[in-house]
């Protein structure tokens, strides 16, 4: 009796969406009540057959979003567009390697490329003098640039 309190012990610790106990072969079910006491002191003495099934989940992806992926569609959560602002400009005739440097609102530093998403924007492209973005709020689209502010004098 030890070994099936086990047994059952272990399988309380699987993940299993259902446990169903087989009696052995040997156990069948008797109409008279005494024959079916003796069956049944008979049965526990043998071990019991474990038969593990589980739900197997189908999910059709096609046309819907990945349940996995954060709601919030931006690279950093909460970091908008409008908390950027323009740094510097390495700008090279390649325009895949040029680098624009932005900060945000806490002052942090953000090295982008073009195709870089940076929160709720994404970089289009980097010229001398400004960044163009395509910036989604809400599901709609808009292109942004922000120029480069030249530096002023005394400072």
């Amino acid at each position: 009796m030890s070994r099936v309190r086990d047994l059952l012990g272990c399988a309380a610790g699987l993940t299993v969406a259902a446990l169903t106990l087989i009696p052995p072969a040997g156990a069948q079910q008797a109409g008279p009540p005494a024959v079916a006491a003796a069956e049944s002191a008979a049965a526990a003495t043998e071990d019991p057959i474990l038969v593990f099934e589980r739900e197997i989940f189908d999910y059709a992806a096609a046309g819907r979003r990945d349940p996995f992926r954060a709601l919030s569609e931006g690279g950093e959560s909460g970091l908008l567009f409008e908390d950027l602002t323009l740094r510097m400009i390495i700008f090279v005739d390649v325009p895949s390697q040029s680098v624009a440097v932005l900060s945000d609102a806490r002052g942090r530093i953000h090295r982008v490329r073009r195709g870089d998403i940076i929160g709720n924007a994404q970089v289009q492209d980097i010229a001398a003098a400004h960044v163009v973005f395509s910036v989604e709020n809400l599901g709609v689209r808009r292109q942004q640039v922000l120029d480069l502010k030249k530096p002023t004098e005394g400072a």
